[in-house]
């Protein structure tokens, strides 16, 4: 319960009490004046009483009041002086702080070395073509005309008839048995299915080499002389 409803509960019961007095005295009244004179100084006594109390809790209610208020005052002083004193603070540590100084980290770069390559011509040489043993000699091959080794179709033309100026082949020449051979002593070869430059072996004792075109698909035409 609040102040204020004590405060109020009290009056009530002061004025009810402040009736029943009353009540009595005019009681008393009936009987005789003498009692008159004392009923009334005893109301008196009993008012005077009643408002004493009043203005005691008044004041007590006042006291209280007054020394919150107090309080509360003296809180809110405290709270300022806090933040005084914390500004101040923050102000004295932000002058003190001296300035880091920064580091500053020289990063020597390495010279790049330079790295001469030089290029060496390296001439690429035929390699040593050592003599197969013949399955056919210049002579036979000659009177066949036709013969199937290795899976391929052999047959000879002449430069008798087909010179074969413009096949540009280096150190031509011909050998002992009348093969056209070159400089490494490939004998001269015309294909259609394989390519100019290819090497392959012959059943003449010599590997071959593709010089010319112009012959069927399964056919290996072989350059002579005679």
């Amino acid at each position: 319960m609040s102040k204020t409803k004590i405060i109020r509960i009290v009056c009530v019961i002061v004025i009810l009490v402040s009736t029943l007095c009353t009540t009595i005295v005019m009681t008393t009244n009936s009987d005789g004046k003498k009692d008159n004179n004392a009923s009334t100084t005893t109301v008196t006594t009993t008012t005077a009483r009643l408002t004493t109390i009043q203005t005691t809790t008044k004041n007590k209610s006042t006291k209280k009041k007054a020394k919150k208020r107090t309080k509360t005052k003296a809180k809110v002083n405290k709270q300022e002086v806090l933040t005084t004193t914390k500004s101040t603070i923050k102000s004295k540590i932000v002058k003190s702080a001296k300035p880091k100084k920064k580091k500053i980290t020289k990063v020597k770069q390495k010279k790049n070395k330079v790295t001469e390559t030089t290029t060496v011509a390296v001439e690429e040489t035929e390699p040593v073509i050592i003599d197969n043993e013949a399955e056919y000699s210049a002579d036979e091959f000659m009177n066949m005309g036709v013969t199937y080794w290795n899976g391929w179709r052999w047959t000879w033309y002449s430069e008798n008839i087909l010179p074969g100026g413009g096949l540009e082949i280096p150190g031509r020449y011909v050998d002992e048995s009348g093969y056209i051979c070159d400089e490494n002593g490939y004998i001269c070869l015309a294909s259609s299915s394989l390519g100019k430059g290819t090497v392959i072996n012959t059943p003449f004792g010599k590997f071959g080499k593709v010089y010319d075109t112009g012959c069927a698909g399964d056919t290996i035409d072989v350059y002579v002389s005679w």
